[in-house]
């Protein structure tokens, strides 16, 4: 009998899920060092932070990997935090019939 494993890091790997959310706060500052707690809290990690000033607003793009136990529990906090403008999710069916 023969056995054959792959290992690789997991920054490697796509995804299983990624939702998109627009979230339109109060504060802008305040909400994403909430969110990157959280994320934290979470044992997730913050991949990308960006923010820009255009027609007297501010806007934060952050980008964060969490573990999928955790996702759904996090996009519910996020959502709370104000008005949803967009939310989309997409699983990658090759990546969810993997892990199983």
């Amino acid at each position: 009998r023969r056995f054959t494993a792959t290992v690789m890091a997991a920054n490697r790997l796509k995804p299983r899920e990624v939702t998109t959310l627009t979230v339109e706060v109060a504060d802008v500052d305040g909400s994403a060092a909430v969110f990157s707690a959280q994320v934290a809290e979470a044992k997730g990690r913050q991949l990308d932070a960006q923010f820009t000033r255009e027609n007297g607003g501010k806007t934060a793009k952050l980008v964060f990997e969490v573990p999928l136990a955790a996702a759904s529990g996090l996009v519910d906090r996020f959502k709370a935090a104000g008005a949803v403008q967009a939310s989309h999710a997409v699983r990658d069916p090759q990546r969810t019939q993997a892990a199983v």
